[in-house]
């Protein structure tokens, strides 16, 4: 995405000695506030949002609003989570245009049902956590996140070294892509490890409905906790008997590594063990139906 050059104001200058004390330095330890130190970092982060400016954009961990102002001169409004008073307190009295700042713990906020764009610089201590809460908001509301995380965490999130639970347990909705990297002595303080943009997109073309992930999830958890590498192997241990018939429906091969499943092959062994799963269901039935007892016919009874 093309920064514009005429609608973009220089990014202020703002002064955090007046949160520079001993009470401050603990919050700051405490919700892993790491700063940009320069506005050229600000923009370059900012300037990955792709979605259209007339797109409500959350951020989450506001802080300063240093990152506020660079979104906001992007044209977009903003919704400003900011789990720290004083921050909030701070953000509030810059009056910058567009924004709307709410005091609240971004765990525990819930969203509109409307499409958002979520941004922010995520602690990386409850980054997982995060993540994972606002992808439980689906598709139809996130439509795009841009998050700077720990570089080892975002090259995890893009698959470097293969699938993974978590990954398999979001792909059905979203993909993830890396962004813009920083090194870390590009905050303040300084933080341990490099950072690294993770971009969340929603799929264009979505074949699982959102009211199956809870199975879908739950499926993926069982094979992927076995320590099994093959996908034979794998759900043979978490399905048991069924398991041969289920990845032979599937058309996977029983032999291809758990993490090296397609996400198309991944929702094919879901669909699959769903199908025999509504099997075993209806043949219950119909035997709890011919029971004697039942309200359908009962069995002759043997004479004594």
């Amino acid at each position: 995405m093309t920064l514009p050059r005429n609608s973009v104001e220089p990014i202020r200058s703002y002064s955090t000695r007046n949160l520079h004390n001993a009470d401050s330095a603990k919050r700051r330890r405490e919700l892993s506030q790491n700063f940009f130190r320069k506005a050229h970092d600000m923009r370059v982060f900012a300037s990955q949002i792709a979605s259209p400016p007339d797109t409500q954009i959350v951020e989450i961990g506001a802080g300063s609003g240093q990152i506020t102002q660079a979104i906001v001169d992007l044209q977009y409004s903003v919704l400003a989570l900011e789990i720290d008073a004083a921050w909030a307190e701070s953000l509030k009295k810059l009056a910058l245009p567009r924004v709307r700042v709410l005091e609240i713990d971004a765990l525990n906020w819930t969203p509109p049902d409307k499409e958002l764009v979520l941004v922010g610089n995520l602690p990386f201590s409850v980054g997982t956590r995060i993540l994972r809460h606002v992808l439980s908001f689906g598709p139809q509301v996130v439509q795009e996140a841009v998050f700077l995380l720990q570089k080892e965490y975002v090259a995890k999130r893009v698959g470097h070294w293969g699938g993974n639970l978590f990954n398999a347990q979001w792909s059905p909705w979203f993909r993830f892509k890396q962004g813009a990297s920083f090194p870390c002595t590009a905050f303040r303080p300084v933080p341990r490890s490099d950072a690294t943009t993770l971009i969340v997109k929603t799929h264009e073309s979505i074949s699982l409905p959102w009211s199956e992930r809870v199975d879908y999830q739950r499926l993926w958890t069982r094979i992927y906790t076995t320590g099994q590498s093959s996908i034979g192997d794998a759900a043979s241990v978490a399905l048991g008997g069924k398991a041969q018939a289920i990845i032979c429906r599937s058309r996977v091969s029983s032999s291809k590594r758990v993490k090296m499943l397609e996400r198309i092959e991944c929702e094919e062994i879901y669909r699959a063990w769903r199908e025999g799963e509504s099997i075993r269901a209806a043949r219950s039935s119909n035997s709890t139906t011919d029971s004697p007892g039942s309200t359908g016919r009962p069995r002759r009874q043997r004479r004594s």
